[in-house]
């Protein structure tokens, strides 16, 4: 049995999508091959309790400075005799991946932007569908493996077999999910409430809040509830599975640009998106070039009025909606755990000659 390390952090200004699609990764990479697994993570009290619901050995990176990071980190290589370390990480550069090369046997790092670059790994998973696959075909790099594109996004393994699914939609709309990612950094989640209740719907609404949402948000969401008049039922920080049945229960989505427009593509939920940021934006519009999506735009730059105007016109236009599950589902197929954990096996025994 080997070691196989997460680098990987969670809080709420980033969410906790990093968090989730390591622990796909990690579950799928136990069913594989005989491992032990070892978090390293900065201290978040909702992230390290989910990881403690998993099972999973974490180690609490300490301080500030990449150099004691850096200290840790090797530290608990050399303990552990890690052969695999995984980095799923937002906003680093080459030099942090560069001091961490070598280190292991296999240096895999997980991406999500839209910047084309050469990362100093073994392996480079970037499932985001903004990337083009033929800057990394043209780079004539063979000491990395590049895993681009939304197919490589880590999901939980169930989640192929519920693309396999043929999603029915109905020409009357029951349930339409709401959510704004993990933490919902924007407050975009209000909003959308204050928006549909411009509206006199009969669908249920399910809002799902993440653990990482700030109190201040929360607050203003509880302050809402006693005056709403159409019928909305509040998931507080529901586990992944029980977040993937309510998606799979949806007739219709108001999302975010994050994972979670991955996940409801594999369920085939037709979405309105609004975006947090630029970033997001990108993101959606490449959704929406695809006819996938219905993409809004950055949240703070939408009425309410026209967040209504267009539930409104969707909730009308079942051919449109259909169209939109039909064309989400071809995006990816939920494999993506599955594909980068035979890779990382595949490499590792090429290298270690097992």
């Amino acid at each position: 049995m080997f070691c196989i390390g997460f680098r990987v952090d969670a809080s709420n200004e980033i969410g906790m999508g990093h968090l989730m699609e390591s622990i796909s990764l990690a579950e799928s990479l136990k069913k594989m091959t005989k491992c032990e697994i070892v978090f390293l993570t900065r201290y978040f009290r909702p992230s390290l309790d989910i990881l403690e619901q998993h099972g999973y050995r974490t180690v609490v990176i300490r301080g500030k400075s990449e150099e004691t990071e850096i200290a840790q980190i090797i530290q608990t290589i050399k303990k552990t005799k890690m052969k695999v370390l995984i980095v799923d990480l937002l906003n680093k550069k080459n030099g942090y991946f560069q001091k961490l090369k070598g280190l292991v046997k296999v240096l895999v790092v997980i991406l999500d932007d839209d910047k084309h670059r050469k990362v100093p790994a073994d392996i480079v998973v970037n499932f985001n569908i903004v990337q083009d696959k033929k800057f990394y075909q043209n780079l004539g790099s063979a000491e990395t493996i590049y895993c681009i594109g939304p197919e490589y996004m880590p999901m939980p393994d169930y989640m192929h077999y519920e693309w396999k699914k043929n999603k029915i939609i109905p020409k009357k709309c029951k349930m339409i999910f709401v959510n704004q990612g993990g933490s919902d950094p924007f407050g975009l989640t209000a909003k959308i409430i204050r928006s549909l209740e411009i509206l006199n719907l009969g669908q249920k609404i399910v809002v799902v809040v993440g653990p990482a949402v700030s109190p201040r948000l929360k607050k203003e969401l509880l302050s809402l509830k006693p005056h709403l008049k159409n019928y909305y039922v509040f998931k507080w920080h529901p586990n992944q599975e029980e977040m993937h049945q309510i998606m799979k229960e949806s007739d219709l989505a108001i999302t975010a640009a994050g994972n979670t427009l991955y996940e409801l593509s594999v369920f085939g939920v037709p979405s309105i998106v609004i975006c947090h940021h630029k970033k997001h934006n990108a993101v959606a519009k490449k959704f929406a070039q695809r006819n996938a999506i219905i993409n809004l735009g950055i949240g703070k730059n939408i009425s309410n009025q026209t967040i209504a105007n267009s539930v409104k016109k969707l909730l009308s236009d079942h051919e449109k909606r259909v169209m939109l599950s039909n064309n989400a589902k071809k995006i990816t197929d939920g494999k993506g755990s599955e594909r980068v954990s035979k890779i990382i096996i595949c490499y590792l025994k090429t290298i270690i000659g097992e």
